[in-house]
């Protein structure tokens, strides 16, 4: 019996000296968006999950910057306009949105309506839009940016332009101080919307989308 049991410890020391175990419990991590798991032993698994929120924000940041540098590249234009050009709060805003806003959110659309269905900051990021596991197509891409970029972007603008106009009247800043407040909240609710829940912003739940980690084989777990 005794030559059993110590059989038996054996067998158990041999199954914890694998390397990179550490005594003969084992930790799962699981990457549901990568679809990574480490198996662990029945008794005991923690089990941590990881969310893409953080990296949409980068994503989106790094995709910014581009839209930056072509805004930045607009800048003489303006000025140009501004010194030739007459016109009331409404044209610049008609102007802006046509030569920046517009651009900018088909440039997006683009991306994401391709075959791998990611902004540069999306494929950076390892990212992916999805319409359950299929690219989600044109009209779904500029539904979604239409709502993500556009909505907010114009409703800034309007405010800007509104309220830097000389006289105001009372009725004209109302209206820009209630768009201004709107690119506030769109774009606050926006982002929160990341952190609650299964993080679907509501521009997603409207274009019927997703994003998920892209996978190396292409298959993307959406969310």
């Amino acid at each position: 019996m005794n030559a059993t049991r110590r059989q038996n410890c054996q067998g158990r020391e041999d199954q914890c000296s694998v390397p990179g175990r550490t005594g003969c419990s084992a930790r799962t991590v699981v990457d549901v968006h990568s679809g990574g798991a480490a198996a662990g032993p029945p008794d005991r698994q923690d089990v941590t999950v990881t969310t893409p929120a953080l990296r949409r924000i980068a994503a989106w940041c790094l995709d910014w910057l581009i839209i930056s540098a072509y805004a930045a590249a607009l800048v003489p234009l303006g000025l140009l306009l501004n010194g030739s050009v007459a016109l009331a709060p409404a044209g610049w805003n008609a102007v802006s949105f046509a030569a920046l806003v517009l651009p900018a959110t088909l440039w997006l659309t683009v991306w994401e309506a391709g075959g791998r269905a990611a902004t540069p900051g999306k494929r950076v990021l390892r990212l992916a839009v999805r319409r359950g596991d299929d690219p989600p197509g044109w009209r779904r891409s500029l539904v979604r940016n239409a709502l993500k970029v556009a909505l907010p972007w114009e409703l800034g603008h309007t405010a800007a332009y509104t309220l830097a106009a000389s006289p105001t009247s009372p009725v004209a800043e109302a209206v820009g101080m209630a768009c201004g407040i709107g690119a506030c909240l769109v774009a606050v609710g926006y982002v929160v919307a990341l952190f609650v829940g299964s993080g679907r912003t509501p521009y997603d739940r409207v274009a019927g989308t997703s994003v998920g980690a892209a996978r190396p084989s292409g298959v993307d777990v959406g969310r």
